[in-house]
This record gives C-alpha cells, structure tokens and sequence, in this order.
C-alpha cells in the first residue's frame, strides 16, 4: 500500500512532515540601524550589526519609509508581495541617500535579484533622475508570494525611500495593501 504522495505506510522513515502552515498579515517590516555613517548602502552591510542586531523594527503599511527620521542611519524594509493579476510588473524606487529594491523569483529570500536601485539621492516623488530606479518588466504570478527587500542609506540632511510598481489591474501606484504581506509561521 501506498499514500497518495508516494510514501510506503509500513516503512516509518518514508513518511513525510506535514508542510509548514503560514499565516500572513498585512504590510511590511522595517528593521533600523543608528549611528552608521556613509551615503552607500555597503555603510549598512558592511556594519557588525546587520543584518541580526538591528536598533528598532517598526511596521510599515506601505513601502514607503518615514521622511526625514534622522541622520546616520540604515534601514531594511521586508516582506512578501502578491499581485493581484498573472503578468509582467514594473518597480520604480526614490531614495535619499542610496537605495536597492531586490525581489525574489518565489517566496525565498534565498532567490532574490537586484531589480532597482539609487547610486545618489533623489527627492521623494523623484523616479526618474537615475537610470537603475527602474526595474525591467518582471513576470509574476496571480496567487504567487514573492519575497521583495529594500535596502537604503541615509547620511545627512533629508532622508527618504518609497516604491512604486504597475501591471495588469494596477495602475502606477505606491506599493501597499492589499498586495504586501509579513508572513511567519502560525502557532497551532
């Protein structure tokens, strides 16, 4: 005899575990790191606190970080996003300072590409000043979790990180709900 997934009932070690049960919620997660000088985003990396000791976590509701925090600093904003529609999808980024938006073929941070980025600063609604802000058309799939991060440095002065995206059913718009998600595993 033999289950549906292939697996012998008689032989206790081709018996398989349950999958992981998820749940999802609303928005997006942005960890801070203080007292990091430097415009670039390798300031951030390369600190001994990041990426597991960050200053403070906060939500976030949209991809879009709060304006003019402070000085010094960077920032890391997480989570998954589900588009509304199967096709191809465009992402825009603005920054101050510079800034990197890396997305994922699937769920797994393990698979993730760099689709945008900022080598300067840009004002807040400023998506065209530099070539690299916008991504190429990627394809994704209706009902599909995509792993999406942004990365971004701030030195002095003014400070800022928003995205935008577009594609079937969405016009061009700040990334937000009800298409981002923070997702962890349920306690049952």
């Amino acid at each position: 005899n033999e289950y549906i997934d292939g697996t012998d009932p008689s032989d206790a070690g081709s018996l398989k575990s349950p999958p992981p049960i998820y749940a999802a919620e609303a928005g997006l997660t942005i960890d801070y790191w203080d007292g990091i000088k430097g415009l670039k985003v390798t300031d951030l990396t390369n600190d001994p606190n990041y990426p597991d000791n960050p200053t403070s976590t906060e939500s976030l509701t949209t991809f879009s970080a709060a304006q003019n925090r402070g000085n010094y600093f960077g920032a890391r904003i997480t989570g998954f996003i589900s588009p509304p529609e199967t096709g191809e999808y465009q992402f825009w980024v603005a920054s101050d300072d510079y800034s990197e938006l890396w997305l994922s073929t699937d769920d797994s941070p393990n698979n993730t590409k760099k689709v945008a980025y900022v080598d300067g600063a840009t004002k807040s609604t400023q998506f065209d000043k530099y070539l690299g802000q916008a991504s190429e058309l990627i394809m994704l799939e209706k009902g599909k979790f995509y792993y999406i991060e942004g990365i971004y440095k701030e030195n002095g002065w003014d400070d800022h990180f928003l995205v935008e995206w577009s594609g079937p059913a969405v016009t061009r718009q700040l990334l937000g709900s009800p298409y981002i998600f923070k997702i962890g595993r349920a306690h049952v």
